[in-house]
Order: structure tokens, then C-alpha cells, then sequence
């Protein structure tokens, strides 16, 4: 009895098992869903500072709560600059640590948010060098909304591929 291997055959012309998608087509997947995913970040982080200075304009100018910081005896105005810059940069410092891990780790969301919410925590201690208690109330509330965007954004941002 003779064992017949029955084998499709591909594109190109030769026998052999028929592939199910081309290295190029993985590839352009795989590109088109870094985009989707490098799109939503990109909002997330937007988002957290779009909150942060929503917050900052409730509690300085309309709010008149004056936020500010001693830092080694100088006071340091919060302004809207400041608010905007800050979670830009944090952000975008979160998105590549959360890349680098999703890259290498086995389980990288849960230790993304675990390395985050540490360094949100150890952020709090901004908001104790602030001049009074409004400012330093004012200070740990921009703190948290933005924590609160970027910890449970950026993971929930990654697109789906098939």
C-alpha cells in the first residue's frame, strides 16, 4: 500500500503546503495595527491632557485656587503650560515603557499597570511641596486625572489583529 500526500499547489507554481497568508500581507497586518494602536495612544495621551487642563481651568482661574509649588524656597507658578506639557511627556515616556514590555514581556499590561500606578504614587509627593492645602489638593487631583487616563488607557488602546 503507497501512502499518496496530497499537496496544493501554491501561487508561484510549485507543490507543497499551501500558505495561509504571505510574509508581506503579516507584515502589512501587523504595520496597520501598530497604526491603529500608535492612533489611540496618541489620543489617549491627548485626552489625559485635555483633562488636565480642564481640571487646572476649574481650579485656578475660575476656581481661584492658586496653583503653585515651593521648590527650595522659590514659589513655582503651575500654569497652563505646564498642565498641557507635562502629561505629553508622560505620556508619551508611558507609551514606549508599555511598548518595550509588550515586546519582551509574557504578561505586560498587568506589569505596565503595576510599574504605573508606583510611579503615579511616588508623583504625589509633587503635589506635597505645594503652596497651601488648595494647591496641594488642586496639584494631586491633576495628578490623578491624569494617572487615571494614561494607567487605564494606554493598555485598553492596543488594536485588536485577526
Amino acid at each position: 500500500m503507497t501512502n499518496h500526500v496530497t499537496q496544493a499547489q501554491t501561487p508561484s507554481g510549485s507543490f507543497g503546503a499551501a500558505p495561509t497568508a504571505t510574509n508581506a500581507e503579516v507584515a502589512t497586518r501587523d504595520r496597520s495595527a501598530l497604526s491603529r494602536t500608535g492612533v489611540r495612544r496618541l489620543i489617549v495621551i491627548a485626552a489625559a491632557a485635555v483633562a488636565a487642563i480642564a481640571v487646572w481651568a476649574l481650579e485656578d482661574p475660575l476656581g481661584g485656587v492658586h496653583l503653585a509649588v515651593d521648590s527650595r524656597g522659590t514659589t513655582q507658578d503651575i500654569g497652563p503650560v505646564t498642565v498641557v506639557a507635562t502629561p505629553i511627556l508622560v505620556g508619551l515616556a508611558a507609551w514606549g515603557l508599555l511598548a518595550i514590555f509588550e515586546r519582551r514581556l509574557r504578561r505586560p499590561h498587568r506589569t505596565w499597570t503595576i510599574v504605573a500606578t508606583v510611579v503615579f504614587a511616588l508623583s504625589l509627593l509633587g503635589p506635597a511641596g505645594g503652596v497651601g492645602a488648595s494647591s496641594k489638593l488642586g496639584l494631586a487631583a491633576l495628578h490623578v486625572v491624569v494617572a487615571a487616563a494614561l494607567i487605564l488607557g494606554l493598555p485598553a488602546a492596543r488594536a485588536k489583529t485577526r
